[in-house]
């Protein structure tokens, strides 16, 4: 379902409830008295240029929710079981009077490098799926991020700043681990197998116990060679 209209006006009371198997996009919705937009789909949705004069806004779908432009509403609350994303460019901020949830059960919100940008009165709340990031720029009341407890996001970043890193890394045949450049990491002696990197590194650390023989053999399978590690870092 797409609305190809410019911009969608809600008259008095009249709220927009769509509930279609498919995908639904909306470009601009208006209300007049704060009405409410709920939307309730087995695909994706994507929406921007929402408000003003709008209470409440609802998403749930079975695939992912595509940010396109601002939002300005009392309350959000964003369920995109694939993830929750900003798309394309210009103003993506959503603003509320009272609180915002976004949970992406199978997914991630927003990303490292664009973070969805919230200008909140109330809280924000936040999940993802296993070993999933969430990321927020902007401001709440309470300067801070909260979690869902059913689906805790692994690393939540506020604002350039890690309020949560618990990533962990998963060993075997399709693992990958991302390790930064440390000077001296490729001396014969004293490189990335060394137990101080391994300690001093908040990703490595919580696996260090419990895999740390398969994961020294992975290193030094992947990592002893300089050229090779400078080639995929690019360091």
């Amino acid at each position: 379902m797409t609305f190809t209209t410019g911009t969608l006006v809600l008259s008095t009371g009249s709220n927009l409830m769509i509930d279609v198997s498919g995908n639904a996009t909306l470009p601009a919705v208006q209300g007049t008295t704060n009405e409410n937009i709920s939307i309730d789909i087995g695909g994706s949705a994507a929406l921007g240029n929402i408000g003003p004069h709008i209470a409440d806004v609802s998403v749930t779908t079975d695939g992912s929710i595509a940010i396109t432009g601002p939002i300005a509403s009392a309350t959000v609350e964003f369920q995109g079981d694939n993830g929750i994303a900003n798309q394309g460019s210009g103003s993506h901020s959503l603003t509320t009077t009272e609180d915002a949830t976004f949970d992406a059960p199978s997914g991630n919100v927003g990303s490292i490098a664009d973070p969805i940008a919230v200008a909140a009165s109330g809280k924000v709340y936040t999940g993802t799926q296993y070993n999933g990031l969430a990321a927020f720029s902007g401001t709440t009341v309470d300067n801070t991020i909260h979690v869902l407890s059913a689906d805790p996001p692994a690393i939540l970043i506020f604002n350039g700043i890690y309020l949560i890193n618990n990533f962990q890394p998963t060993l075997g045949s399709a693992a990958f681990i991302i390790l930064p450049y440390v000077q001296g990491i490729y001396s014969q002696n004293f490189n990335l197998s060394s137990d101080f990197y391994l300690r001093s590194d908040p990703i490595l650390a919580a696996a260090y116990h419990r895999y740390r023989y398969p994961l020294l053999s992975w290193i030094h399978c992947n990592f002893w060679d300089l050229n090779r590690y400078r080639k995929r870092f690019g360091n």
